[in-house]
Protein backbone atom coordinates (compact mmCIF):
# COMPACT_ATOMS: atom_id res chain seq x y z
CA UNK A 1 0.00 0.00 0.00
CA UNK A 2 2.67 2.48 0.61
CA UNK A 3 4.49 1.69 -2.72
CA UNK A 4 1.17 2.33 -4.12
CA UNK A 5 0.58 5.55 -2.44
CA UNK A 6 4.20 6.70 -3.04
CA UNK A 7 4.07 6.39 -6.88
CA UNK A 8 0.33 7.80 -6.75
CA UNK A 9 2.17 10.95 -5.08
CA UNK A 10 5.18 10.70 -7.56
CA UNK A 11 7.59 10.03 -4.83
CA UNK A 12 10.61 7.94 -5.43
CA UNK A 13 10.14 4.63 -3.72
CA UNK A 14 13.89 4.91 -2.79
CA UNK A 15 12.95 7.93 -0.87
CA UNK A 16 11.88 7.07 2.55
CA UNK A 17 8.71 8.92 4.17
CA UNK A 18 9.43 11.27 7.08
CA UNK A 19 7.00 9.34 9.20
CA UNK A 20 4.18 6.66 8.96
CA UNK A 21 1.99 6.21 10.90
CA UNK A 22 0.12 2.49 11.06
CA UNK A 23 -3.38 1.80 13.47
CA UNK A 24 -3.74 -1.84 13.00
CA UNK A 25 -5.58 -4.43 14.49
CA UNK A 26 -3.63 -5.63 17.45
CA UNK A 27 -1.67 -2.72 17.60
CA UNK A 28 -2.67 -1.86 21.46
CA UNK A 29 0.61 -3.59 23.21
CA UNK A 30 3.78 -1.69 22.97
CA UNK A 31 5.89 -5.07 21.85
CA UNK A 32 4.09 -5.44 19.15
CA UNK A 33 3.89 -2.17 18.35
CA UNK A 34 8.18 -2.22 18.71
CA UNK A 35 8.04 -5.43 17.00
CA UNK A 36 6.04 -4.17 13.68
CA UNK A 37 8.27 -0.82 13.89
CA UNK A 38 11.73 -2.93 13.84
CA UNK A 39 9.89 -5.05 11.09
CA UNK A 40 9.19 -2.41 9.28
CA UNK A 41 12.58 -1.03 9.32
CA UNK A 42 14.74 -4.13 8.65
CA UNK A 43 12.31 -5.56 5.57
CA UNK A 44 11.23 -2.26 4.12
CA UNK A 45 14.20 0.61 4.83
CA UNK A 46 12.86 2.42 1.96
CA UNK A 47 9.17 3.26 3.38
CA UNK A 48 10.01 5.74 5.87
CA UNK A 49 12.22 6.96 8.39
CA UNK A 50 10.05 6.40 11.24
CA UNK A 51 7.32 4.17 11.49
CA UNK A 52 4.35 4.83 14.54
CA UNK A 53 1.90 1.95 15.16
CA UNK A 54 -1.43 2.61 17.40
CA UNK A 55 -4.44 0.05 17.80
CA UNK A 56 -6.79 0.40 14.91
CA UNK A 57 -9.64 2.32 16.68
CA UNK A 58 -6.93 5.06 17.32
CA UNK A 59 -6.91 5.53 13.73
CA UNK A 60 -10.22 5.28 13.17
CA UNK A 61 -10.94 7.79 15.96
CA UNK A 62 -8.05 10.21 14.89
CA UNK A 63 -9.56 10.14 11.23
CA UNK A 64 -13.19 11.90 12.09
CA UNK A 65 -12.41 13.85 16.06
CA UNK A 66 -9.24 15.77 16.47
CA UNK A 67 -10.13 16.07 20.48
CA UNK A 68 -11.51 12.38 20.71
CA UNK A 69 -14.31 10.53 20.21
CA UNK A 70 -15.70 6.95 20.19
CA UNK A 71 -15.76 4.18 17.73
CA UNK A 72 -17.35 0.68 17.37
CA UNK A 73 -15.86 -1.41 15.01
CA UNK A 74 -18.01 -4.56 13.83
CA UNK A 75 -16.28 -6.26 11.05
CA UNK A 76 -14.60 -9.69 11.26
CA UNK A 77 -14.38 -8.73 14.56
CA UNK A 78 -15.46 -6.15 17.17
CA UNK A 79 -14.02 -3.48 19.02
CA UNK A 80 -15.64 -0.57 20.64
CA UNK A 81 -13.08 2.29 22.40
CA UNK A 82 -13.47 5.85 23.86
CA UNK A 83 -10.80 8.48 23.61
CA UNK A 84 -10.88 10.94 25.57
CA UNK A 85 -9.50 14.47 25.34
CA UNK A 86 -7.09 13.46 28.17
CA UNK A 87 -5.62 11.05 26.81
CA UNK A 88 -7.76 7.96 29.04
CA UNK A 89 -9.13 5.75 27.01
CA UNK A 90 -11.17 2.91 28.59
CA UNK A 91 -12.73 0.38 25.88
CA UNK A 92 -14.79 -2.98 25.32
CA UNK A 93 -14.52 -5.97 23.14
CA UNK A 94 -11.52 -6.85 20.97
CA UNK A 95 -10.58 -9.57 22.76
CA UNK A 96 -10.38 -11.68 19.45
CA UNK A 97 -12.83 -14.49 18.35
CA UNK A 98 -11.40 -16.78 21.46
CA UNK A 99 -12.72 -14.02 23.82
CA UNK A 100 -15.22 -12.25 22.82
CA UNK A 101 -15.89 -9.83 19.89
CA UNK A 102 -19.98 -9.75 20.57
CA UNK A 103 -21.62 -8.01 17.39
CA UNK A 104 -18.76 -9.16 14.83
CA UNK A 105 -19.13 -11.33 11.50
CA UNK A 106 -17.30 -13.85 13.26
CA UNK A 107 -19.66 -13.78 16.29
CA UNK A 108 -22.62 -13.98 14.65
CA UNK A 109 -21.56 -16.46 11.96
CA UNK A 110 -20.15 -19.04 14.96
CA UNK A 111 -23.61 -18.68 16.75
CA UNK A 112 -25.52 -19.21 13.43
CA UNK A 113 -23.33 -22.64 13.21
CA UNK A 114 -23.58 -23.26 16.76
CA UNK A 115 -26.85 -23.23 16.96
CA UNK A 116 -27.61 -25.14 14.09
CA UNK A 117 -25.58 -27.96 14.89
CA UNK A 118 -27.17 -27.70 18.45
CA UNK A 119 -30.33 -28.49 17.22
CA UNK A 120 -29.18 -30.82 14.77
CA UNK A 121 -27.53 -32.86 18.09
CA UNK A 122 -31.35 -32.06 19.43
CA UNK A 123 -29.12 -29.85 22.56
CA UNK A 124 -31.64 -27.05 22.16
CA UNK A 125 -35.32 -26.18 20.38
CA UNK A 126 -35.11 -23.37 18.23
CA UNK A 127 -37.95 -21.10 18.16
CA UNK A 128 -38.48 -20.78 14.88
CA UNK A 129 -37.83 -23.10 11.91
CA UNK A 130 -33.96 -23.22 10.91
CA UNK A 131 -34.20 -25.05 7.63
CA UNK A 132 -32.94 -22.40 6.06
CA UNK A 133 -30.28 -21.01 7.97
CA UNK A 134 -28.90 -25.06 8.34
CA UNK A 135 -29.26 -24.42 4.12
CA UNK A 136 -27.36 -21.15 3.72
CA UNK A 137 -24.45 -22.88 6.43
CA UNK A 138 -23.91 -26.17 4.65
CA UNK A 139 -24.10 -23.90 0.79
CA UNK A 140 -21.48 -21.31 2.09
CA UNK A 141 -19.17 -24.05 3.46
CA UNK A 142 -19.98 -26.42 0.71
CA UNK A 143 -21.15 -29.41 2.79
CA UNK A 144 -21.90 -32.68 2.15
CA UNK A 145 -22.31 -33.85 5.52
CA UNK A 146 -22.53 -32.48 8.71
CA UNK A 147 -18.85 -33.51 10.12
CA UNK A 148 -17.25 -31.44 6.92
CA UNK A 149 -17.24 -28.00 9.31
CA UNK A 150 -14.57 -29.31 11.21
CA UNK A 151 -12.28 -28.91 8.27
CA UNK A 152 -13.08 -25.28 8.03
CA UNK A 153 -13.15 -25.09 12.50
CA UNK A 154 -10.01 -26.56 12.90
CA UNK A 155 -7.14 -27.70 9.69
CA UNK A 156 -8.20 -25.27 7.14
CA UNK A 157 -9.59 -22.55 9.71
CA UNK A 158 -10.27 -18.83 8.21
CA UNK A 159 -11.56 -16.36 10.27
CA UNK A 160 -12.59 -14.39 7.63
CA UNK A 161 -14.15 -17.18 5.85
CA UNK A 162 -16.60 -18.12 8.41
CA UNK A 163 -16.92 -14.02 9.20
CA UNK A 164 -18.65 -14.05 5.98
CA UNK A 165 -21.71 -15.85 6.35
CA UNK A 166 -22.90 -13.12 7.37
CA UNK A 167 -23.52 -12.41 3.84
CA UNK A 168 -26.31 -14.77 2.95
CA UNK A 169 -27.75 -14.54 6.17
CA UNK A 170 -28.09 -10.93 5.75
CA UNK A 171 -29.81 -11.32 2.58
Amino acid sequence: MVKKAKTDAGIPQDKPLDSLGMALSGGEQAEAQRRIAEGMTSKHPNTASVHHVCTDTFGSIATAFPKGGMVLISGTGSNCQLLNPSGSAPRCGGWGHMLGDGGSGYWLSHRTIRTVYDAEDGLVTPAHDYAAVKNLVFEHFKLEKRYDILDHLYEKFEKSHIATLCKPLAE
